[in-house]
């Protein structure tokens, strides 16, 4: 019964994530085309979404009620309404033809799908164990967000009263305590399952985007190796199941970018960029460090796009990207200002602690020293792969090269300058710490390591070119097509070379 209350629980969220991504797809696409991909899509924009609805709706009627769900419902209907018109509204200018790429194909994938089922196999039933070894997720998950899902669901009129809680970041967002909350609210009360199933969602969509946006960017078989990688990551499934905001936090950095490949594949297509917006967005409302991605994401897409395309292309693509992440904004401003605590970091801060601690050397050694071990232990890893791991993808990338459509320049240029501007962010962040800086690094830095990891596996496999280009090159040199997609994760992937509705 506790898991046909959960599944019903999270059914208005993820109905309203799939209708948002759907009114915001191809005119010319049926509903149910690039089906993977818009699953796992909705399950952060549903809950992203739903959120911020309960957040509003305790702003209005002081605490949590069921009335919440009658907010939703009415957003539901208004979205099949606008959906139903955009669909009619297209049925003039049906979508063209994709083209027909006629290159050397490699044989299916089949030990390679084996090899990601077992993972994916694997990786559940690890999940599930260590789900069920520790039903309240570990430290940060019963000290700081399901707690607040506690003050949410319990708190009545006190709601806010966060600051009565022990330990710290008393300003974090909502996102994944308000989640729990409210279906918490569904179920009529408190379940260890809600919280787990979150995270189980959150860490197999946030692979099956890194997987599915590889596939149709490099074929198949780039797609099936980066979601073996993810899957086979240690840290990134146990993390998955300790109920922390990390894995969901990640699975908002890779939705926004893959959203800017899939804008890069149909440039007329303004909607992903809203798409994208919203995503970057709610990275915000999941962790601070979310804050940080938004900013980087709309600098870099315009610098980028500026260089690559002109001011005029910039222009409206950030406009797009605004309108997308303009209502996301408000909520986070006013639950900053009006509800949220200081933040413990930033109050510390003060000019006569932060000059000294700029032209302190030695906070550098110790912060480069970490950043450095961390990226080569990687929790979680075992000391043979750790090694091992780094040199098959280096080498990897040397045998097979580099290669960018001059379409995807713009967004492969983010989705590799991203990783690397977030960790800059985060280096300086340990720089000017006010906390102690060993202790710092000891208690965050894997995780903070972890939030891009995602990131940086679809940058790194949107760059490599795709063994099936690579064999086409070496056959005839004149030849610089992309490999023909073969199905696999997406039923409508020869779609997507389509040409523009």
């Amino acid at each position: 019964m506790s898991f046909l209350l959960t599944f019903l629980s999270f059914l208005p969220p993820l109905t309203m994530g799939f209708l948002i991504v759907s009114v915001f797809w191809h005119k010319g696409r049926s509903l149910f085309s690039d089906l993977p991909l818009k699953c796992c899509l909705s399950v952060g924009i549903g809950f992203g979404t739903s959120s911020c609805l309960v957040f509003i709706w305790m702003m209005i009627v002081a605490r949590l009620t069921r009335g919440v769900f009658l907010l939703e419902l009415m957003l539901v209907g208004g979205l099949c309404v606008l959906l139903i018109y955009r669909k009619s509204s297209s049925l003039s200018t049906p979508p063209g033809q994709p083209e027909r790429v006629s290159i050397p194909t490699l044989k299916s994938p089949y030990l390679l799908r084996f090899a990601v089922g077992v993972a994916a196999l694997s990786a559940a039933i690890r999940f599930w164990y260590l789900s069920r070894l520790d039903p309240h997720g570990q430290f940060d998950a019963y000290a700081i967000w399901n707690l607040r899902a506690r003050f949410l669901y319990r708190g009545g009129q006190y709601w806010r009263n966060f600051t009565d809680m022990t330990g710290s970041h008393f300003d974090y967002p909502l996102l994944v305590p308000a989640s729990i909350a409210r279906s918490w609210e569904f179920i009529g009360r408190e379940t260890q399952l809600i919280p787990s199933a979150i995270g189980l969602l959150f860490t197999f969509a946030t692979i099956g985007i890194v997987a599915i946006s590889i596939s149709r960017l490099r074929g198949e078989r780039q797609g099936l190796l980066a979601g073996l990688i993810l899957l086979g990551t240690p840290f990134f499934i146990v993390h998955g199941a300790s109920q922390y905001a990390d894995v969901p936090l990640s699975f908002f950095f890779v939705a926004a970018v893959a959203l800017l490949f899939l804008h890069a594949e149909s440039p007329s297509q303004l909607h992903f960029l809203i798409l994208a917006g919203m995503a970057a967005a709610f990275s915000a409302w999941t962790k601070n460090e979310g804050i940080l991605f938004l900013v980087m994401l709309f600098v870099l897409h315009s610098v980028v796009t500026t260089l690559a395309k002109g001011r005029k292309s910039c222009g409206s693509q950030v406009v797009a990207l605004l309108m997308g992440a303009a209502p996301v904004t408000v909520v986070i401003f006013i639950y900053k200002m009006g509800v949220a605590g200081r933040n413990d970091i930033i109050a510390a801060q003060g000019l006569g602690s932060t000059v000294p601690k700029l032209l302190d050397v030695s906070r550098y050694r110790l912060v480069m020293s970490q950043f450095v071990r961390g990226l080569v232990s990687f929790e979680g890893w075992s000391p043979t792969l750790t090694i091992a791991m780094p040199l098959l993808l280096f080498f990897y990338f040397l045998l097979l090269g580099v290669s960018v459509k001059e379409k995807d320049v713009a967004a492969t240029s983010v989705a590799v300058l991203l990783p690397v501007f977030m960790m800059v962010g985060h280096f300086f962040v340990y720089i000017l710490s006010p906390l102690d800086l060993r202790f710092h690094l000891e208690s965050s830095l894997s995780r903070l390591l972890l939030q891009v990891w995602p990131l940086a596996i679809l940058a790194y496999f949107a760059t490599v070119q795709a063994p099936e280009q690579a064999i086409a090159a070496y056959m005839d040199p004149s030849r610089t097509q992309e490999p023909r997609e073969s199905g696999g994760f997406d039923g409508d992937a020869r779609k997507h070379r389509a040409s523009e509705n």
